[in-house]
């Protein structure tokens, strides 16, 4: 079983993980869309806000840990996409 769970982890992040990075890009372009303004750059720079609002340190390596990803992340991902998408 304990196997299958490192395979799950990995599944879930791949999957599930990385909703939380999407979720600012998808989100700020709809709202740039609807705004008549240039989408990809508004969901470009979602993401850079949402990534830079993220804690990236852990331990001595610099990465994003991967539980800020996923469900425990989402929600400021949504409000990230629409705040920069209003600017």
């Amino acid at each position: 079983l304990n196997g299958l769970k490192g395979i799950g982890g990995n599944v879930y992040n791949g999957t599930l993980g990385i909703m939380s990075v999407m979720a600012p890009f998808f989100i700020g372009m709809a709202l740039a869309e609807e705004r008549k303004v240039d989408a990809l750059a508004a969901g470009l720079l979602s993401v850079a806000a949402f990534m830079t609002v993220t804690p990236y340190s852990v331990g001595e390596a610099y990465a994003v840990g991967a539980n800020w990803l996923g469900g425990a992340n989402i929600i400021s991902g949504i409000i990230i996409g629409l705040v920069v998408a209003e600017m």
